[in-house]
């Protein structure tokens, strides 16, 4: 083992889930149906509108609270890719998941996986109107996530709660080796 998986171990961390989520898309559903289950459940879950003061640093608080989270889910929805903000977090969780075994937990919501992982769909507009290098980092992480198995499992649109418990379930376990999730 590694000093730095032994370090992550055995450190102390102040939150024990980090939610990235595009708030436009899953705020008032999906991502406040899954915060407050986890809270009640005694995590401390940081959900940016929840820890976030007003007025402050917005960009070194949530890079700071993705470093000090044990594990990251990662909700991926129809225009998660349009927002630099979700990909520069996404940014971070990849950085943290290489450098100290991070927990992430990509689930995809109303999403198919395939268009995460090769952009396309939404995911493609949104990856051609960006022309930075770490819009290059942000593809070339998606591709090779080794999370993303192309899955047969879906659940009814019109029926959230099925993807709810599945991530609830595996977020409680503390799987390491968690299995995506889809809602198409």
């Amino acid at each position: 083992m590694s000093t730095e998986f032994a370090d992550f171990a055995q450190q102390r961390w102040r939150y024990d889930v980090f939610l990235s989520f595009r708030g436009e898309d899953t705020r008032r559903n999906f991502t406040s149906h899954l915060y407050y289950p986890l809270e009640e459940y005694g995590f401390n879950v940081f959900m940016d509108d929840t820890e976030l003061p007003r007025g402050k640093d917005i960009s070194s608080q949530l890079t700071e609270a993705i470093r000090n989270s044990r594990m990251s889910v990662i909700v991926f929805s129809g225009s998660y890719a349009s927002s630099r903000w979700c990909l520069q977090e996404l940014g971070e969780i990849l950085e943290c998941m290489n450098s100290i075994g991070q927990i992430v937990l990509p689930v995809f919501y109303d999403i198919d996986p395939s268009n995460v992982r090769r952009q396309s769909g939404s995911f493609e507009k949104a990856f051609m109107e960006l022309e930075s290098k770490a819009a290059g980092a942000w593809r070339a992480f998606l591709r090779s996530f080794p999370l993303f198995r192309e899955t047969s499992t879906s659940y009814d649109p019109s029926e959230e709660t099925p993807l709810l418990n599945g991530v609830f379930n595996v977020t409680t376990q503390k799987q390491l080796t968690p299995q995506p999730l889809l809602w198409a």
